[in-house]
């Protein structure tokens, strides 16, 4: 996706989801209720009690939510199968006449056909708002909240001793390596090949059971065929049309279009570090 600078907004939607309802998530989203109440834009007070119109404006702010999600998935599928990054004022302007629609419904139940919410004047003021609060969320809150969540995962990590992370090994065929060293692993039919720091070795195993004795913040598997270490990558790039993680001793890794959200989704939990430099 990409927001109203132009700019590309590289997460998940666990990420976009997590990101809207935590603390600061929510308290933004409480400020834009309040913005409704104050302004009132579909002028709900003309024809409802108070009481309504506090729980009407309530019940939009969640099914908001709850379509911008929905939305966004499909945008994100775009994004990853034919490189095409949706501005975040479409699915907000998507996500607002879908709202449209549903208040006009709730408001005709509620005054019996006497009312009506919708009308071309109406329907721009609500996406020019709507826009408004989408913008300012991608702008500043969004960014913030990530930049809280990679601060805190990296004091977490930071905690774990590097005396500890020295001593871990992991087995592979015949050999008992510390993983400290492992920079990548390539799968080579019924063998593996494993690059060190200072030195390779081909080794009989199954990289599925090597992966197996890793965790997350060690490092990813992007291919059926690779394993990466975490501090053996340097950065994601283009290589024509494929996607490949670009290692520090040169190698390039691909990236398998059905693990490219599994990717974003370590990069922005485990690896925030890592230079994206993805074209389009």
């Amino acid at each position: 996706m990409r927001d109203i600078t132009g700019a590309p907004i590289d997460t998940t939607l666990t990420g976009l989801a997590v990101a809207t309802l935590s603390p600061p998530g929510q308290v933004y989203l409480s400020m834009c209720f309040l913005v409704l109440i104050v302004i009132d834009p579909a002028g709900l007070a003309g024809f409802l009690t108070l009481p309504l119109e506090l729980l009407l404006y309530f019940a939009v702010v969640l099914a908001y939510v709850a379509v911008y999600l929905l939305l966004s998935r499909v945008g994100i599928a775009i994004d990853r199968t034919f490189r095409l990054r949706a501005p975040t004022l479409l699915i907000s302007a998507l996500s607002t006449l879908c709202l449209a629609v549903l208040l006009e419904a709730m408001v005709r139940l509620l005054t019996h056909g006497a009312a009506t919410v919708i009308s071309p004047a109406l329907l721009l003021k609500y996406v020019c708002l709507v826009g408004f609060f989408d913008s300012v969320f991608f702008l500043f809150v969004f960014h913030q909240i990530l930049a809280r969540r990679r601060t805190g995962r990296a004091a977490r990590a930071s905690a774990v001793s590097a005396d500890a992370q020295a001593a871990r090994h992991i087995v592979i065929g015949a050999e008992r390596l510390p993983i400290a060293k492992i920079q990548h692993i390539e799968a080579r039919e019924h063998f593996v090949h494993v690059t060190l720091e200072n030195r390779s070795i081909t080794q009989r195993a199954r990289l599925r059971d090597i992966v197996a004795q890793t965790t997350p913040e060690d490092g990813f598997q992007p291919h059926r065929s690779w394993w990466v270490a975490r501090h053996g990558a340097r950065d994601i790039a283009r290589d024509g049309n494929k996607l490949v993680i670009r290692l520090k001793d040169d190698t390039k890794v691909p990236v398998a279009r059905t693990r490219l959200d599994e990717l974003r989704g370590w990069i922005e939990d485990h690896a925030p570090e890592l230079r994206q430099d993805e074209a389009g």
